[in-house]
């Protein structure tokens, strides 16, 4: 969201075109689902799907958590969702059984 930039980063973007940051494959993400709960969090990997290990059996990007199923990655899950680190940089942000 424009509002969770910091003030030098709202200087170098323009609000009526700033649309998010960018998410690639590997990427960590944290979110927090249910606002009663905000000390609960939840993470999960982006990871890309060729359609044979997601229950919808459709190419494209997913959110991966654990042994779960895949969820789709769309843009519903962008105002929950931030990028808080990578699977190859950030490691120690994971469970270790996901790696």
């Amino acid at each position: 969201k424009w509002e969770d930039l910091s003030p030098l980063e709202q200087e170098i973007f323009f609000k009526d075109q700033w649309y998010g940051r960018q998410i690639f494959e590997g990427d960590i993400l944290e979110a927090h689902y249910d606002d009663k709960y905000p000390e609960n969090t939840t993470r999960t990997v982006v990871i890309w799907s060729h359609g044979t290990e997601c229950r919808n059996d459709g190419l494209g990007w997913y959110m991966k958590q654990g042994d779960y199923a895949p969820d789709p990655l769309d843009y519903m899950d962008a105002d929950k969702n931030r990028v808080i680190g990578n699977i190859h940089q950030h490691k120690e942000l994971l469970e270790e059984e996901w790696l």
